[in-house]
């Protein structure tokens, strides 16, 4: 709150960075144009998969995963609000989405990349920082992709989402910034990163989720396109639209520019 009783997302844009050098590095950077508006992955069948394979790592907990009702309505939306710009769309939606096929189809270039799936922070260990995708026995693959895993890949990307339970919580690594799954993805080229900094709730991710694509199709910016999509949170669910509905959501990178569609 700012000294006029107002939530200072009322006011202000509001984006994070790892360091000023990486918001200068970042803001100045060419977005990219790319054919393919969307890489989405949710609506995974966690339960169905068997216990977390990660687990043999010995850096995540066993058992099975539960199932995220919303995701694979929030992705599916992604794509319904982004289908206009008239571009392709990959969806990973459901037993599609594989750790194998996510690596795969991050190499080609994406106006926007969405995770609505599971991860584990790490405050300990951020290296073990992960989201949890699904397995593939023909490929040898488990579905952890940790953030040093992350590191390895080539993402040519103006945007990821990460719609999944803290992916902004991290270790402070000094001049660094906090080492977390959303900076790893900033240095594995992502130009913007959403991510959360706890728990979500699955409907009122959805809501803001797709008035942030509508936003951004638009052609907002994406730090008012996430501002926006808050106040209209604020302004349809009031008294029941608490901080700790939408407040989770950050961005990180650049904020400065819309994202170009083919």
């Amino acid at each position: 709150m700012d000294n006029s009783n107002r939530y200072l997302v009322e006011t202000a844009d509001i984006s994070f960075a790892p360091s000023v050098s990486s918001a200068i590095l970042l803001r100045s950077m060419t977005p990219i144009k790319a054919a393919k508006t969307l890489l989405a992955v949710g609506g995974l069948p966690y339960d169905t998969s068997g216990p977390l394979v990660a687990s043999l790592r010995g850096a995540y907990p066993s058992g099975t995963l539960p199932n995220l009702p919303g995701s694979r309505d929030e992705v599916i939306d992604a794509e319904k609000v982004l289908a206009p710009q008239d571009g392709q769309a990959d969806m990973q939606v459901g037993d599609k989405g594989t750790k194998n096929a996510f690596e795969q189809a991050i190499r080609e270039k994406h106006s926007i990349v969405h995770l609505a799936v599971h991860a584990l922070a790490d405050t300990a260990n951020p290296d073990h920082a992960a989201i949890f995708l699904l397995g593939d026995k023909s490929s040898g693959t488990d579905g952890t992709l940790d953030s040093a895993e992350v590191l390895t890949l080539k993402v040519r990307a103006n945007m990821v989402v990460l719609s999944a339970c803290e992916t902004a919580v991290g270790r402070l690594e000094g001049q660094e910034g906090i080492s977390t799954l959303s900076h790893a993805f900033l240095l594995a080229g992502a130009h913007t990163v959403v991510s959360t900094l706890w728990t979500i709730d699955d409907t009122f991710s959805a809501f803001l989720m797709s008035q942030f694509y509508a936003d951004i199709a638009h052609g907002q910016t994406t730090s008012a396109a996430l501002r926006n999509a808050k106040l209209e949170l604020l302004k349809t669910f009031g008294p029941q639209a608490v901080p700790y509905r939408w407040a989770a959501y950050t961005l990180e990178g650049a904020d400065n520019y819309a994202i170009p569609f083919e």
